[in-house]
Order: structure tokens, then C-alpha cells, then sequence
């Protein structure tokens, strides 16, 4: 290449990214010598083509958008009627690098990255974008710590027309990321995103996707299962076409793996993370599954709660607020990544924001009734004649109170605690009022005394419990319902989900 190629004012340098139709470039502006990254189309795509549509529609989106956890853009320059959009420079690597180089990552690493993400997926839901097409490839890992999303030409509107049909998305292989209703060819909106999330929360931690990985291409017993699951124009097609040399043959397996994968999106449960590594955080666990649930209506509504779950799940660890960057900057460097994509100008600048990345210590939280204990006292004295008298004026036999909920008239005074978890997931009903659906990140503050818990699923019978919690203490009840698979699979519910609490 005698001369590089320009656009505007910027000179258009290594490509750093490729997608199907688009290049994306490391730049510089000749007169000011600004770092940025081009994106422009790849010169067999027309520029008054419907693909040239697709990167103004990206311009548009990222045009509305203003989040760190998001690549902003600064400018749009057009040449010869070809559009290109002027990026932020983001320097380090992609979250596909790191796994290529790190295999998995350390779960609290991988809750760290994922509670970013989620974080600007929420601005996007916010504003009305879904992403549509989250993957490790379009993840850039900063320096600090910092992650942001790099590409958004898949992203839509909410309620906007999708250009793109589902069964083009199979044929480039990424089932195994889209939704189930995405597959489906439904409009997607934010549990779309909540669910490609899961998948990379998942394979940053367990090092392999959710639903296992697709049968070996030519396997002949994987043709039929995976054929019958195609429409029946897709199925013609496989037929009309079959292969004739290795080109083809090697599309057709391609297709048959993807159509495969998307099966098992639709029909199969996640593995349990912990059933392959029990060393994972129960709560991350949960919070991936609740992901991955197969109906958008049981999944976080969008990332912003999401975000608010893996909070909690990195505070139950002991990290202090705030940790989530430096948890991901040491990872960078222990795997030897953290001058990658790294202009010789900005090291020194990574360099200090390396330094201070020291994890926080983990947060002592003292429980709330010991802090409390000195006030409850001076109740105690001021309240002591009167509950006097009224102890000598009660019937000596009364039955045991029942605990009651924070909050009501009866909450004043110390405090028990009770943690829930539940697989897959439940509504949990406390003393005869719904409280929360699982996963709940919190402990329930509740008055010392008896209590009765129920577990409610659709498609499983109720699990009661039965618990006695004193002032100070903290229960976990911890139940695994009994799941009708079948009915799951049949997509019906085996039970009617009760709405009244």
C-alpha cells in the first residue's frame, strides 16, 4: 500500500476490527494528530446498498447515547458518498483476546466485567436501543479496568423494524448468544440482551457456552434432529444444495451446527454452573441462570437490574463499591494483557491508572442490631414501666406471636434476618404476603418470632417452610423445587402461576 488511505482529515491506519461488512481502523487526524478509530464499509458493500444503511442507522443510535460502558462517537465524514463514523479511541484488548489468552477467567473477574456491561446495556435500554448482538469480539477490556461496548451495528430501537432476519443470524453461527425469541424471529427488546449477557457471563466463567457444544461437523447422526428443527424452506434449501465440494460441503455443516445450536437455545436448561466448577459464587450462579431463563417475562427486565444483582453479588464476596475495575485491571495484567492496543503515548497514562488498582479489603459489615444495640437500650428504659403493667395484664397462656415483615406497626425494635435462595427460581411469599422473586440480593429484615415461607414456581408444586428467627440471627433457607421439565419443554405450565400474593 504506497498510500493510506484517508478519510477527511483522518488517515486511516491498521484495521483492528472486521465485521460482515464493515472495517473498522486505527486513525489519526493529520493536523492535530488525535487518536481515533474509523469505521467505514468494506469496498465490496454499495454505498446506497440497504448494508449502507445499517452503519447510518448506527451513527443515528450511537448518536443518542452518553455512557462510559459505551464507544462514543465524535464525528461522521462521508468520501465519494461512502459513510464513516469517527470513534473514541479505546485502547487494550477485546474480551475475545482475554479468553483466548486466559481460557476462563476467575468468577469474581467475570462478575466484575459482566456488572459493566450490564451497565451500558442499561443506558441503551434506557434510551429506548436494544444491543441485539452482544459478543466477546465487540468488548473492549481498558486498561483501568474500564469495559466498554465497542460495536452496536446490530443494535435496533425499541419496537423499530428489524432489517435482519433471524435465520440470516443463523447462518454466521451465533445462535447459541440470541434469545430464545430472538431465534424465533420475534422483535427483541431488552431480555434479548439480558440473555446474551448470561451467555457471556457464563463462558467467561465456565470457559465453554450453556448449552454444551455443537455435534462435529459431518457427524451423521446430528443431520436429521437438526434438519427437522429448520423451516421447511430452510430444509429444501439444505436439500437442493447439497455439497459438491469442500466449500459447500464445509457451509453445510456451518448451517447444520448453527441450527443445531439455536435447538438447543430454544429447548435445553443451562448446565449448572456449579455442577462443573462448585468453587463459583452461588449467587453468581444464580443471577446467570436467572439470564438464561427461556420466557423474557422470568429474566432481569433490563440491565440496569441486571447491574444491581451483581452488585450484590460482589459486595456478599467482601469487595467495597467501586472494586469491579480494579478486580478486572489486575486480571489484565496477570494475564499479560494490559499493554495490548496500547499506543506508545498512553502507556505511561495506563501505567498510573495500573498503580492504584489495588483491590479494596473486603468489607466487615457489622449486622445492623449490633450497631443499633446502644438506642435500643434508652427504648428499652423509656418503654420498660409500661410494658410492665401491660405483661401483668395479658393471659400468661397467649399463644407465641408470629414474626411480621419490616415495615409494619409491630417492626419497631431488634431484627432477625432471613436469606432466601431457590432453583430455578420462585416467588417468595412471607407470612402470607409476597416479598421478592429470587434471585434477591438482600437479606429480609424481619421481628424475632415465627415464620412461614412459601416457594412458588409455574411449573412446580409449593414448597413451604417453616422458620424460628431470633433478634440478630440470620437464616438461609435454601430450596430446590421439583420442576416439571416436561411441561417446560412442552412450553405450557404445569401449574397456573398464582398472581395473588
Amino acid at each position: 500500500m504506497t498510500e493510506a488511505r484517508r478519510l477527511g482529515p483522518y488517515v486511516l491506519r491498521e484495521e483492528i476490527a472486521s465485521g460482515a461488512f464493515t472495517a473498522t481502523f486505527r486513525a489519526e487526524h493529520v493536523e492535530i494528530g488525535r487518536e481515533a478509530r474509523v469505521k467505514v464499509l468494506k469496498a465490496s458493500v454499495a454505498p446506497g446498498g440497504p448494508l449502507a444503511a445499517g452503519l447510518e442507522r448506527e451513527a443515528r443510535i450511537l448518536g443518542q447515547l452518553d455512557d462510559p460502558g459505551v464507544v462514543a462517537i465524535q464525528d461522521v465524514r462521508r468520501e465519494g458518498g461512502a459513510l464513516g463514523l469517527v470513534l473514541e479511541p479505546v485502547a487494550g484488548p477485546t474480551l475475545a483476546a482475554m479468553l483466548a489468552r486466559t481460557k476462563r477467567l476467575d468468577p469474581d473477574v467475570a462478575a466484575a466485567i459482566a456488572l459493566q456491561l450490564a451497565r451500558g446495556l442499561g443506558h441503551l435500554h434506557q434510551r429506548g436501543v436494544v444491543h441485539c448482538a452482544l459478543a466477546a469480539e465487540s468488548v473492549g477490556i481498558l486498561p483501568g479496568g474500564g469495559v466498554k461496548l465497542l460495536d452496536l451495528s446490530a443494535a435496533r430501537e425499541i419496537g423499530g423494524r428489524a432489517e435482519d432476519e433471524p435465520f440470516e443470524a443463523l447462518e454466521l453461527g451465533r445462535a447459541e448468544g440470541m434469545a430464545p425469541e430472538q431465534i424465533l424471529g420475534e422483535p427483541p427488546g431488552p431480555p434479548a440482551d439480558v440473555f446474551a449477557l448470561g451467555v457471556l457471563l457464563y463462558e467467561m466463567v465456565a470457559g465453554e457456552g450453556p448449552f454444551g457444544a455443537a455435534p462435529a461437523e459431518g457427524r451423521p447422526e446430528a443431520l436429521p434432529s437438526a434438519q427437522a428443527n429448520m423451516p421447511a424452506s430452510a430444509q429444501a434449501s439444505t436439500r437442493a444444495n447439497a455439497p459438491t465440494n469442500a466449500l459447500v460441503s464445509t457451509r453445510a455443516s456451518t448451517q447444520t451446527n448453527a441450527w443445531t445450536n439455536a435447538h438447543r437455545v430454544r429447548r435445553d436448561p443451562p448446565r449448572p454452573l456449579r455442577g462443573l466448577l462448585p468453587e463459583v459464587p452461588r449467587g453468581l450462579e444464580i443471577v446467570a441462570l436467572r439470564c438464561l431463563e427461556k420466557e423474557p417475562d422470568q429474566r432481569y427486565a433490563s440491565g440496569r437490574v441486571v447491574a444491581a444483582a451483581l452488585e450484590e453479588v460482589l459486595a456478599e464476596r467482601g469487595y467495597a463499591e467501586g472494586a469491579e475495575k480494579a478486580l478486572v485491571a489486575r486480571a489484565l495484567v496477570s494475564a499479560k494483557l494490559e499493554g495490548v492496543g496500547v499506543s506508545a503515548a498512553r502507556r505511561e497514562a495506563a501505567a498510573r491508572v495500573r498503580e492504584p488498582a489495588r483491590l479494596p479489603a473486603p468489607v466487615q459489615r457489622t449486622p445492623l442490631w449490633v450497631e443499633a444495640r446502644p438506642l435500643l437500650g434508652i427504648l428499652a428504659l423509656v418503654v420498660l414501666g409500661g410494658a410492665a403493667i401491660e405483661i401483668g395484664l395479658r393471659d400468661h397462656d397467649e399463644p407465641e406471636a408470629l414474626g411480621v415483615v419490616e415495615g409494619s406497626e409491630q417492626a419497631a425494635g431488634p431484627r432477625g434476618y432471613l436469606r432466601v435462595l431457590a432453583r430455578p427460581w420462585a416467588e417468595v411469599v412471607l407470612d402470607g404476603d409476597l416479598v421478592d422473586v429470587t434471585p434477591i440480593g438482600r437479606a429480609i429484615p424481619v421481628v424475632p418470632g415465627r415464620h412461614y415461607v412459601t416457594f412458588r414456581h409455574p411449573n412446580a408444586p409449593e414448597d413451604k417452610r417453616e422458620v424460628v428467627i431470633a433478634a440478630g440471627q440470620t437464616v438461609l433457607l435454601d430450596v430446590t423445587l421439583r420442576v416439571n421439565r416436561g411441561a417446560q419443554d412442552a412450553g405450557v405450565d404445569a401449574a397456573p402461576r398464582d398472581e395473588s400474593p
